[in-house]
């Protein structure tokens, strides 16, 4: 959950009445220390300038190494609009995504939306590991490639029913 803002007080209140194990992000903060990618040893903090940054890019990445994949039209659309900008920190060029008043402001809708799917993909980083990764090939009998099982369609299923605990 975003503890950003008012996201604090609530996330107070999730955490006495629901669950102490609730993933606190604030988007506005630094990047994590956990590392990007399978295929080098720079976090989250060595290329992004805050933890929303983060969030985008490196779900993003997932989406290109067809880890997570399946997602509707729409939000596909909202993600590519939302822009971004390098920035130089001492040595380190870092990255950071269009701030959320400036996209609203520019496409007319808060991305409210993508956001919360990056903050469940950032759930599995955090608490399964998950990294991005290239991909083996997987070819079928008809020597065609399979696609995994698994989508952003059955996340946001998850996300959607009440019976689902995404800790």
């Amino acid at each position: 959950v975003d503890v950003t803002g008012a996201g604090g007080p609530f996330c107070d209140i999730l955490m006495s009445e629901w669950s102490p194990k609730i993933l606190l992000v604030s988007f506005g903060g630094k990047a994590s220390e956990t590392k990007t990618s399978v295929y080098s040893n720079k976090t989250g903090e060595d290329q992004y300038l805050n933890r929303v940054s983060e969030l985008w890019f490196v779900g993003k990445e997932l989406m290109r190494c067809r880890q997570i994949y399946g997602i509707e039209r729409s939000m596909a659309k909202n993600i590519a609009q939302r822009g971004y900008d390098q920035r130089k920190t001492g040595n380190n060029l870092r990255i950071i995504i269009e701030p959320k008043g400036t996209y609203k402001t520019r496409i007319g809708h808060s991305p409210d939306e993508e956001d919360s799917v990056f903050l469940m993909i950032d759930c599995a980083r955090q608490r399964c590991g998950l990294m991005a990764m290239e991909p083996p090939p997987k070819i079928n009998e008809d020597g065609q490639l399979r696609r995994p099982v698994k989508s952003m369609k059955i996340l946001k299923a998850a996300r959607h029913n009440e019976n689902t605990e995404l800790i």
